[in-house]
């Protein structure tokens, strides 16, 4: 549903693999190598992600995965 859509957030977080942008959460890569890819907004205080599905949808289930950085213990 929300498969290539329009995505924005509050800003822009860094990960080893260049800004993590908003349009990597729906570009459909679900398994990223260790630090690279996803969507981040950096250490914001009040974050948000949001995605435009072009109509009106009835949603039943959001799913949001925090893939966190073995790096850092996450």
């Amino acid at each position: 549903m929300a498969l290539m859509r329009p995505a924005v957030q509050t800003g822009t977080g860094a990960d080893r693999g260049g800004p993590a942008v908003a349009s990597r959460a729906v570009d459909g890569v679900d398994t990223f190598p260790s630090g690279v890819g996803g969507a981040c907004t950096g250490a914001r205080l009040t974050p948000w992600w949001a995605v435009d599905l072009g109509t009106a949808i009835d949603v039943g289930r959001v799913c949001v995965v925090n893939h966190g950085d073995p790096a850092l213990g996450q």
